[in-house]
């Protein structure tokens, strides 16, 4: 039997003035099939196909909200109750999306409609007042079961206030007949509860955002895909077997668009040939943009220093307007989109190695140590590297993704040791010859290009991968002053 799909829609709002949660129920009808006995068999043979018969609707609340919230209170907002009824014995499950503003994976609550807008309130907020730039604001969801026969599952830590989902997640399930012809007016429910924060500097207007519900079957429970993914941060979300999924689906070499969660700026993502998933554009974090676990690729307990040109408050150090000089410090140097000493629009931002990886391995000496923070968006990494005496050379990621783009390890007398393009063919996609800054100068670019590793080789040098006409390097060493490029992979 095929199955048929209906969909209903229902809609309740909450307003901070107002937030709007859209509902998108999903049930699957299967029809019936016939009686029927085989000639000369028995009556044992004969079958009946019972039709799964699942519904999810809406009853209870408006999800409205429309008192005063200032100075950092907070309010409970008890929003809908949805119940299923589901004789389906595999149960159901219930997936969330944030739907702000018409678009799936917007979890801002949106200031006066102004979808651009700087006094969006985010969903992962710090409600103690010092989180995002939005000084403590933030609105949160969580689920209550209602406890009957068929009490179901909150999943994913739901149970307590979290953040609105930017994916399709999983947030309440059930794992067997719901409701029955014997008791078919329980069903089995689920209240949901929003919280809102605003912090004392919260421009004062209407504020709404929109969570969309879906109710599955456990064989048709929506496996994410690259499109599901709006925000880089989106990756450290998934579970393995939806990330290897969708880096699976992914088409080769096929850029993607996505946002950093930190500023909202757009980068390109694509596959490439080693199979990992890079940017194709230049990380072009500003100096001054906070640094935190939640959104970086950083450890929960790492504290960032608050010397060496790292500022208070977890922020990575303001740009360098006279390069850099001493390969102790931090120092970011923003370009903009610097035409002029790279050929191709993107080269932006320059870091010294020790504001690309966040000064983690600041007094490390040990060559072939890899920083376990970097300036990369949370779920994403600095590339690492090695050099060709270390038993873990062939593991590296630049060196897989040179060998996959064709590189060979040869010797000559420029460039011994390290791979040469000899026929210069060796060309991958939107790495560009952005060259380096250095004391107060820019330096070979148009001609060459390097981008900086994980790995410290000294306390005075750090790894990078190296590249021009006629050569492939994944393993010069360069002053931790210098200022290179990054490129993040995913994990």
């Amino acid at each position: 039997m095929r199955d048929k799909i209906k969909r209903y829609q229902y809609v309740c709002r909450t307003v901070f003035s107002l937030f709007c949660f859209i509902a998108t129920l999903v049930s699957i009808t299967q029809s019936f099939g016939s009686v029927s006995a085989v000639e000369g068999s028995a009556s044992a043979n004969a079958s009946v196909t019972v039709s799964s018969a699942c519904s999810f609707s809406r009853t209870n609340g408006s999800g409205e909200y429309n008192g005063i919230l200032a100075n950092n209170s907070s309010v409970e907002i008890i929003g809908s109750t949805f119940t299923t009824f589901c004789n389906d014995p595999g149960g159901y499950a219930v997936y969330a999306i944030g739907y702000s503003n018409n678009e799936y994976g917007n979890t801002d609550l949106i200031y006066n409609n102004e979808p651009t807008s700087a006094n969006n309130i985010k969903t992962n907020g710090d409600t103690t007042g010092s989180g995002n730039s939005n000084n403590g604001s933030s609105w949160k969801m969580k689920l209550v079961p209602v406890e009957n026969n068929f009490t179901p599952t909150i999943e994913n830590n739901y149970s307590s206030y979290n953040n609105i989902p930017s994916t399709y997640t999983k947030v309440a399930s059930y794992n067997n007949v719901t409701a029955n012809d014997s008791d078919s007016t329980t069903g089995s429910s689920i209240t949901t509860h929003y919280q809102a924060t605003a912090s004392s500097t919260q421009p004062a207007g209407t504020y709404a955002g929109t969570v969309k519900y879906t109710m599955v079957h456990p064989g048709a429970t929506p496996a994410p895909t690259i499109d599901d993914i709006i925000y880089l941060q989106d990756f450290d979300d998934l579970a393995s077997a939806d990330k290897n999924n969708i880096i699976s689906s992914m088409k080769p070499e096929t850029n993607y668009t996505k946002l950093d969660r930190r500023d909202d700026q757009e980068y390109t993502i694509a596959k490439l040939k080693d199979g990992k998933v890079w940017m194709t554009e230049n990380l072009n974090l500003a100096g001054g943009t906070e640094i935190t676990s939640r959104l970086s690729d950083m450890p929960e307990d790492y504290i960032l220093p608050t010397a060496n040109g790292f500022q208070e408050g977890n922020k990575l150090p303001e740009s360098s307007q006279t390069g850099f000089s001493d390969n102790t410090q931090a120092y970011v140097y923003n370009t903009g989109n610097d035409t002029n000493n790279c050929a191709n629009p993107g080269c932006y931002s320059y870091y010294s190695w020790l504001a690309a990886t966040i000064g983690s391995l600041k007094s490390t000496v040990k060559g072939g140590s890899d920083a376990p923070a970097s300036i990369c968006p949370a779920g994403w990494k600095m590339p690492n590297s090695r050099s060709p005496d270390s038993p873990a050379y062939q593991s590296t990621d630049f060196y897989q993704l040179a060998v996959a783009y064709g590189a060979t390890e040869n010797q000559n007398t420029t460039y011994t040791n390290t791979f040469y393009d000899e026929a210069g063919t060796v060309t991958i996609p939107n790495f560009l010859l952005a060259g380096a800054y250095d004391v107060s100068r820019h330096w070979n670019g148009n001609s060459n290009g390097a981008y900086w590793s994980s790995t410290s080789d000294s306390l005075f040098y750090g790894f990078n991968f190296g590249f021009g006409s006629t050569f492939v390097s994944i393993w010069n060493y360069t002053s931790r002053r210098a200022g290179l490029p990054v490129r993040c992979l995913v994990r």
